[in-house]
């Protein structure tokens, strides 16, 4: 069965003291469409360099705005249940399209670069069996790819995670870990994607927080309202965000930054961590009929302050710089799930 869009809900009031229980339900045969799109800002706002207690001026300026957005369809069936349980599930990518821009300072010129993306799991069934720690990726016998595509994708959404311990009233609230917030923001950002650069570099879009970061803070869920839509009872449910993310983006940091190396001058790396504060919030549609949801929406905007620990080597000197940049981002996410039966 096919549900509307929900693009413009108007929300009837639920009678108050009637308890409603979300649940998280898989069928075997049943087809579940996943249409995604996301959006992700950065613009660099500030940036200090010092030598010691010196302020030094410099051309460690970068890039002063970047932005992604990618969008796509995922069809996904449950092939095996045990106990209530998927055992094994098949996921196909579909209609993934790819975006980015770059806006870099010249002198008082501003430049921008814009490119589109492509990944080669489009039109692609990727094959997730449970095993002891979890969900593992593979191709079917069928499909003839890559495996260093399966790197890192993300499996199975927690939306369990998302929803209450038991049956809640219309204005009840409840508390979502912050981590799981991480799996709403990865989708789509995990998959890999080749850009139209001039370099046909491949650029791996992942999660910024993927095992490196302190996430703090909280995501509160308040059910507001029921709707009776198209035979279908949808729960709405509303989330107010309010984190802090500390990430130590070394690594991440190594394999992206072109430090100058021209024998007698070179730079190097000594660490970079981040602090994230982010806020906003969303919407986030239950279906209580199909006992799956229906839609996520997220928009939220983050100060971002990145501390850079470099050593320059010169003619045999050797100075140790430290790069401060603030920025301020922004990420829209909108997810529209569909629960299908064959033929449908």
């Amino acid at each position: 069965m096919s549900r509307p869009t929900l693009l413009l809900l108007t929300f009837l009031f639920a009678p108050m003291g009637e308890e409603h229980d979300l649940v998280l339900e898989h069928r075997t045969r049943q087809v579940r469409l996943t249409a995604w799109k996301t959006q992700f800002s950065k613009e660099l706002k500030a940036q200090t360099n010092r030598m010691g207690d010196k302020e030094v001026s410099g051309a460690w300026q970068g890039s002063i705005r970047f932005a992604v957005s990618g969008r796509g369809i995922f069809l996904e069936g449950t092939q095996k249940m045990e106990d209530a349980e998927r055992q094994v599930f098949d996921r196909r990518y579909t209609a993934l399209e790819f975006k980015a821009a770059t806006w870099t300072l010249d002198g008082e010129t501003v430049n921008r670069e814009d490119c589109t993306g492509d990944s080669e799991l489009n039109d692609l069934t990727v094959r997730f069996t449970r095993g002891e720690d979890g969900f593992v990726a593979g191709f079917p016998k069928e499909e003839n790819a890559d495996d260093e595509l399966l790197d890192g994708l993300q499996t199975e959404f927690p939306w369990t995670a998302y929803l209450p311990d038991g049956p809640v009233e219309v204005g009840d609230e409840w508390d979502i870990d912050a981590q799981v917030l991480e799996a709403a923001l990865d989708l789509g950002l995990d998959l890999p994607v080749e850009f139209d650069s001039n370099d046909g570099d491949k650029v791996w879009l992942r999660s910024r927080q993927q095992g490196h970061a302190d996430i703090q803070g909280e995501v509160k869920a308040t059910l507001k309202e029921i709707e009776e839509v198209d035979g279908h009872s949808l729960a709405a449910i509303a989330l107010e965000v309010e984190l802090e993310i500390l990430e130590d983006a070394t690594d991440r940091h190594r394999e992206q930054l072109m430090l100058p190396d021209t024998g007698s001058q070179r730079s190097e790396l000594n660490s970079c961590e981040s602090k994230r504060v982010m806020e906003g919030g969303g919407l986030l549609v239950w279906d209580l009929t199909d006992n799956c949801p229906g839609r996520l929406l997220l928009q939220l905007t983050a100060t971002e302050t990145e501390t850079i620990q470099i050593t320059e080597y010169d003619d045999g000197q050797e100075q140790e710089l430290e790069v401060i940049r603030s920025y301020a981002c922004k990420r829209r996410h909108d997810l529209l799930i569909e629960a299908r039966e064959p033929g449908d």
